[in-house]
């Protein structure tokens, strides 16, 4: 090899290293599969976070900002985070707690559970009575029982009689993990912004 292409290969070689590898798009976010694994990326790195607690605006936040950064930008994000619960605020606090993540996961797999247990949160004494159920060895139980049975809704519709909201209707928020992927998906396949992409 003469010196010429000698110089040609250190000058490709370096161009090459400096440059580095063609992944500017590795990352981003190109499918409902990319969401979902992008999404579940993250929460795994989530810090004092195991799967199935609540996730409030503090986790999910930072979360729209990443797959913005992906190349996605969460339409709406704002009546998104609206339908979380706040960081720091009473449920946040409670349900974070040892017996409250406990209690949480428990109630969390029964449909209207924590619905239930955030609409008695604005009741009278309501925070009382959760802090019961959640120290109560069979507190999970008990919701289980008035979320799913007939005497325990007609329980529930008791306070829409006087003008509140009955404790049976769902609050429309996303309290889990599970919960906010699948409404991350579902935005993704109806944003019209990104029609057109490779998906």
């Amino acid at each position: 090899m003469d010196w010429l292409s000698k110089l040609l290969l250190m000058l490709f070689l370096t161009i090459g290293f400096s440059i580095g590898p063609v992944t500017a798009d590795e990352n981003k976010i190109k499918s409902e599969n990319d969401l979902v694994a992008a999404a579940k990326d993250y929460f795994s790195k989530l810090d004092k976070y195991s799967s199935g607690d609540l996730v409030t605006t503090g986790d999910v936040v930072p979360l729209i900002k990443l797959l913005k950064q992906k190349g996605w930008d969460v339409p709406q994000s704002d009546k998104l985070i609206s339908r979380l619960i706040k960081s720091g605020s009473y449920l946040d606090q409670t349900l974070s707690s040892e017996n409250g993540q406990r209690f949480f996961r428990q109630i969390s797999t029964v449909s209207g559970g924590v619905d239930r247990i955030e609409r008695m949160s604005k009741l009278k004494n309501g925070k009382g009575s959760i802090n019961q159920l959640i120290n109560f060895p069979h507190g999970s139980d008990l919701v289980k029982e008035l979320a799913t049975t007939r005497v325990g809704r007609n329980l529930g519709n008791r306070g829409s009689r006087s003008g509140a909201s009955s404790l049976n209707e769902s609050t429309g928020k996303i309290y889990t993990e599970k919960e906010l992927i699948s409404e991350l998906a579902r935005r993704y396949k109806a944003d019209r912004s990104r029609r057109g992409k490779k998906s």
